[in-house]
């Protein structure tokens, strides 16, 4: 059974994750709504164009559509951007506010000493990304972006001569990565800036506190890279490090003299699962070697180095783990 910590860190990050769940819905019908538009201007422009000239792209018609392609998106991801800037203030607020529910359910005599930390302190967690730079530049390459693959459909369409019906499906193809790039982003952007703000929260009151523990959700979704962590305690001068893009894990306090902060680990919690929960976590070999006693969850738990994201961990794939572990597969 989850822990009092482990109940209240969900719980905080279920508020965040419901908030964040209405800004996905937004973003969704803001982005659906330049792709129409943009597909309706494509379809006007074919319509316009004598046949002789719908494959001459340097046609000013085209070129006029490519600029819409590129405003339109970028004026997108600026919307993206705002709901991710309040995602982000949001999750400030929540940081301090789940450190201190955490803090008086195992130490309360230490609520006392709890030092908050205010907001404006925490003013560089706001509109940053998880490798500190600029969310706003980032999210700026969106709109170019979208009108270089734009031009790449039209290339193609007049290479391959593929119909109107065929172009637009070509095109709206490339204009969905957009918002699945966005939907990443939001989610992983706000996610990073609670636990940002919870660890410089931690170190305000390093006086009073140990270190903070991994809380991973557990499900049958949960990765089991970040599973393997789960009730892993790091001291407060190692900062956090997501595994993977809209990674749901968060740290949790570890008070001085406090008590347990989590009931049973990661391992622990899959051990006790049945075996379809652990089979749909599993690949077919994977869960043989597991029931076999071959493998655990550290075998699945990398860790690498984005050169733009930084450290990270991730749930290493079957083929990896039977070569390290020297595990055969099953016939």
């Amino acid at each position: 059974m989850p822990s009092d910590i482990e109940r209240v860190t969900d719980a905080y990050r279920s508020r965040l994750l419901q908030a964040d769940a209405a800004a996905h819905a937004r973003i969704v019908v803001a982005h659906t709504r330049a792709r129409d538009a943009i597909l309706a201007r494509l379809a006007e422009t074919i319509a316009s164009l004598p046949e002789s000239e719908r494959r001459v792209l340097a046609n000013a018609r085209w070129r006029a559509l490519l600029d819409d392609v590129e405003d339109r998106i970028t004026a997108f991801a600026r919307g993206v951007g705002a709901e991710v800037v309040a995602g982000q203030r949001a999750a400030v607020v929540l940081a301090g506010e789940a450190t201190r529910a955490s803090l008086a359910i195992q130490a309360p005599r230490l609520v006392g000493s709890f030092a908050s930390v205010p907001t404006s302190a925490l003013v560089d967690v706001v509109g940053a990304m998880r490798d500190g730079s600029p969310l706003g530049a980032y999210l700026a390459e969106y709109g170019p972006k979208a009108r270089a693959a734009a031009e790449d459909v039209l290339t193609n369409a007049v290479t391959l001569g593929l119909g109107p019906r065929e172009e637009a499906d070509e095109l709206a193809a490339v204009l969905n990565t957009s918002k699945w790039l966005s939907l990443t982003t939001a989610r992983s952007a706000v996610l990073d800036a609670l636990r940002n703000a919870s660890l410089r929260t931690y170190a305000a009151n390093a006086r009073i506190l140990d270190g903070w523990v991994w809380i991973a959700t557990r499900s049958r979704s949960s990765c089991l890279g970040c599973l393997h962590r789960h009730g892993s305690v790091y001291p407060l001068s190692v900062r956090f490090f997501p595994s993977h893009a809209n990674c749901r894990c968060s740290p949790a306090p570890v008070a001085t003299g406090g008590r347990g902060v989590v009931d049973e680990t990661g391992e622990a919690w899959f051990a006790r699962q049945d075996a379809s929960t652990q089979q749909a976590m599993m690949s077919g070999d994977a869960y043989a070697a597991y029931q076999r006693g071959e493998v655990t969850l550290a075998d699945f738990a990398g860790e690498r180095n984005d050169p733009r994201w930084g450290p990270s961990v991730y749930e290493r794939s079957w083929a990896e783990v039977a070569v390290t572990t020297n595990v055969k597969r099953a016939a």
